[in-house]
Order: C-alpha cells, then sequence, then structure tokens
C-alpha cells in the first residue's frame, strides 16, 4: 500500500495540477512573540544534516522586538526550503527546528508564553500540521514504555531486549504522527504533504539508530572489549534490517526531504561501524545515484569528518564523483578553510582591555585556541580536566601560545565568566566574539560545530588540527606536541 501511495505522488509531483505551480518566490514569516524578545531566524535551501548545519551555507536574520512583532522576508525561493526560528530572552527560550515552507508562503505565527504557538496565513495548514504531529508524537511515548526500556532490559543487560521495546516505541511515535498527517492530507498542497510524509516516514530509521547508538554505548560500558565489540555488530546487524525506508520515493521528494536525507545517512554510518569509515564513501557511490547520491555521500563525509583520517584525500575524491554543484559547495569550503595545512582564517578579536588581536600576531608560534561559550558544561569539563593542566604544564614553552575565544555576544558575561577559572584562565591571551553563538566569522570560518573545539595552527599560519580534543592531560599535550 505505502508503494502505491509513493507512485501516486510521483506522478502526481511530475504531471501535478496547474494550480501547484507557484509563480511567487518569496517567502514571508512575520508574527508576535513577547515584547523584549530577540528573534532568529535560518533557512536553508539545501539541507546537509544537523550537525554542521549552521557553518554551512544559509541565510540568517537576527531581529530584537522591543513590541514583540517580527517580520522576515526571503527573496528568490525557488523550491521548497526548512527553517528554523529561535525566540530568545535571558534564559526564556522557545523555537520551531526544520519546519518546512513553500515559495509564495506567506505565514503568520504566534508565540504564546513560550508554550504554543498559532499560525495563520498561506502555508499555516502545513505549518499546525507539523507542530500538531510534534506534540502528538511526544504523547506517544508512554511511561510504561519508557519503564519497560530502562528497568527491564537495561538491568539484565539485554540489550537486543532494549532494541526491541525501544523500537515498538518508536513505530508507536511514527504511527501517531502519520495518522495526523492523514487528516491534514486535504488541507496542504500535495508537494507538502509528499515532503511531510518522506519526513516522518525516515523518522522511524534516524530514531531506530539513535537508540542503536545508545545500546551500543550502554553496552560497550557494561561489557568487556570483546562482547562489547561483539554486542555493537549485532546491534548493528539487527539495526540495518529494521531501518526499513520507503523505496518507491519521487525522485523530487528524494532531493529535498530532510528526513530521507537522515534516514540515508543513518544507514551509511552504521555500515561503516560494521566494516570501516573510510569504505563506506564507495559504498554510497555504489548504492545510490544521481542527486541522491550526490547529497548523501557529501553529508556522510560531513558528518563523520572526525573518524576519517585522509578527510583532505577522501573529499578531493568525492569531488570526482559529485556532479551537483550545492553538493560540491560544503566540500570545497571545507578543503580551502580549515582542513590539515589549510590557510587558518586571520581573525581580528578583542582582548580584556579592548585590544583587537590578529592571528597574525603570534605568527612564528603555534598557536593552540579553545573554543568555547559560557553555559557549556562540556567546556567548563575540559578546562578542568585537561586544559587548565596542560596550559600550566606548558606555561615555560616560548614555541607555543594557548588563546581562548568565547562565543559569547556580551562583554560582562564573558568578563564574569573568566574571573570564574572555570572555562579558561585569566593568565592566558583571552577573545570574545561579542555575537550571538555561530554567527562571528571566526566561527564560521574555522567550521566550529560543536563546542569546546581546539585549533592547532602552525609557525607558518597553517591549520595543524581542528577538532574535539582528548579530554585527558597526556593525550591533550600528546596532541599539542605531536602537530
Amino acid at each position: 500500500m505505502r508503494c502505491i501511495i509513493w507512485f501516486a505522488l510521483a506522478l502526481q509531483l511530475t504531471i501535478g495540477p496547474a494550480k501547484a505551480t507557484l509563480s511567487n518566490t518569496s517567502l514571508q514569516i512575520a508574527g508576535t512573540a513577547n515584547p523584549g524578545d530577540t528573534v532568529k531566524i535560518h533557512v536553508w535551501d539545501h539541507y546537509f544534516g544537523e550537525l554542521k548545519q549552521y557553518v554551512l551555507k544559509h541565510r540568517e536574520f537576527q531581529h530584537h522586538s522591543e513590541d514583540g512583532s517580527f517580520r522576515f522576508e526571503f527573496r528568490n525561493i525557488k523550491n521548497p526550503v526548512y527553517f528554523t526560528i529561535v525566540f530568545k530572552q535571558g534564559r526564556k527560550v522557545s523555537a520551531l527546528e526544520h519546519y518546512l515552507a513553500m515559495p509564495g508562503d506567506s505565514i503568520n505565527m504566534n508565540l504564546v508564553n513560550y508554550k504554543s504557538y498559532s499560525f495563520t496565513g498561506r502555508g499555516a495548514e502545513a505549518m499546525l500540521c507539523r507542530y500538531e504531529m510534534d506534540s502528538v508524537g511526544l504523547r506517544a511515548n508512554t511511561r510504561a514504555d519508557k519503564i519497560s526500556r530502562s528497568t527491564v532490559y537495561l538491568t539484565q543487560k539485554d540489550y537486543p531486549g532494549y532494541l526491541r521495546a525501544a523500537y515498538a516505541n518508536v513505530d508507536s511515535n511514527v504511527n501517531a504522527r502519520l495518522a495526523l498527517l492523514e487528516d491534514y492530507r486535504r488541507l496542504i498542497r500535495a508537494e507538502q504533504y509528499a515532503i511531510l510524509l518522506a519526513d516522518v516516514t525516515c523518522l522511524r530509521t534516524t530514531w531506530k539508530y539513535s537508540s542503536y547508538n545508545y545500546a551500543k554505548a550502554i553496552s560497550s560500558a557494561a561489557l568487556s572489549p570483546d562482547s562489547a565489540k561483539a554486542i555493537a555488530h549485532e546491534l548493528g546487524r539487527y539495526f540495518l534490517n529494521q531501518a526499513i525506508i520507503p523505496s518507491a520515493m519521487p525522485g523530487k521528494v528524494s532531493v529535498i526531504s530532510k528526513g530521507y536525507l537522515d534516514a540515508q545517512v543513518s544507514i551509511s554510518v552504521a555500515h561503516a561501524n560494521l566494516h570501516t569509515v573510510e569504505k563506506e564513501p564507495a559504498a554510497i557511490v555504489k548504492r545510490l545515484k544521481g542527486t541522491l547520491r550526490d547529497r548523501v555521500l557529501c553529508t556522510f563525509i560531513l558528518q563523520a569528518s572526525s573518524r576519517i583520517e585522509s578527510l583532505d584525500s577522501v573529499m578531493k575524491e568525492a569531488l570526482k564523483v559529485i556532479k551537483t554543484p550545492y553538493c560540491r559547495e560544503p566540500l570545497q569550503f571545507y578543503l580551502e578553510n580549515y582542513l590539515r595545512g589549510t590557510t587558518a582564517y586571520n581573525f581580528a578579536l578583542q582582548d580584556t582591555s579592548g585590544k583587537i588581536r590578529r592571528l597574525s600576531d603570534f605568527r612564528g608560534k603555534k598557536v593552540v585556541i579553545d573554543f568555547w561559550y559560557t553555559g557549556c558544561l562540556g567546556c567548563i569539563g575540559f578546562y578542568k580536566n585537561a586544559l587548565k593542566a596542560v596550559e600550566e604544564k606548558l606555561a615555560h614553552d616560548t614555541t607555543l601560545v594557548f588563546l581562548s575565544i568565547a562565543d559569547d555576544e556580551i562583554k560582562k558575561t564573558w568578563m564574569e565568566s573568566i574571573k570564574k577559572d572555570i572555562y579558561t584562565s585569566a593568565s592566558i591571551i583571552n577573545l570574545f566574539t561579542a555575537q550571538s553563538k555561530y554567527t562571528h566569522p571566526a566561527i564560521k570560518k574555522f567550521g566550529i560545530k560543536a563546542f569546546p573545539t581546539l585549533v592547532i595552527v602552525n609557525q607558518k599560519g597553517k591549520i595543524l588540527y581542528n577538532d574535539s580534543a582528548p579530554r585527558d592531560v597526556d593525550g591533550l599535550t600528546r596532541i599539542i606536541r605531536s602537530n
């Protein structure tokens, strides 16, 4: 039955009625929130996974609203896009993540007490459908399901049993969303329905992959190395047998749907876990074709970048295969900006005294840069357990310079964090971006996707290391000295 639905949608999207064709290529999103809110919106013409989405090419605007109203308009929208909108005031935050929008949509949304939304205007029905699907999906995660998974199976170290129960919960959640989507089918455009159907259906794969990853992690912590390896292999095979994604997918949907891409990448990562990550790009090329192949290949490499030893070579080989221009751009951006051997971005940032410091000021010395932000628990742990001791250990090495770059927006917050001595030391050179997260060129150019991130630059300004760092003193010291 599912294949019949996909085939019918394929015909509808290919032949489609004239009224489905939109001449308007703008997208407007407006509405009201709370007075004093800062409203930020991100729009992706092309989605390449959540891990590096904010450092890749996308449209981004921010508005501070005194009266709570906001309005964003985007031109030259030729295809469906995904957007994330965030409302923030102090510690109060509310967000809608990766909502589908169509060319010509003019949506008004209203946020009530950071808890609920209402939608009106052209395209509002699809927004409301997605919002209600998220709500009904959450209700599908019953307390009984959670208890059966966490208490019974995990205490008995029955990890396949845990996975079976987790997968049943995923199926219940997805089925609840699909039932609601059917209720909205006649209210939204055929193309919207097809993409939302793909997104929701493919949640089975991505969520089952998350469950598989969790089961693998907890089994590794509780079993001997050999037993953990064996159970991880078993769980991986179980995931691949269970994670079925639609095969009769309309071509246009397969290259737009966020969910379909995430599912294909999840399967590729699971395959890589069963053999080696370096072999998977060739397997993707063999398994898929056309633009879908290009999207999955590009996204897989971006997602698995920290695990690929010869990343530059893998990217260069992929570029020989990838034909879709917008799928080539992210890999070319990586190669040109922050892979090992590329020239590091020459940032200009303010230090604690207000002086502007540039990376070029430290030419002739190896520069170790720690990227963090106030409120980052991982950043506190990294500094406390490793970085602080290494800075003290290597303090007298005149060939080294330690820099700290905080991705903080408010100077007072940053200065107070330095004084706390839990993120960084006042004895090294501390800099900050003075912009909201992930927006400063220094963050984008170095491709910072998570915090903390360690970057090491050599005496000639070339990147030696750019990734998360070991959380132990010996491992961190070894990385700094060996590069």
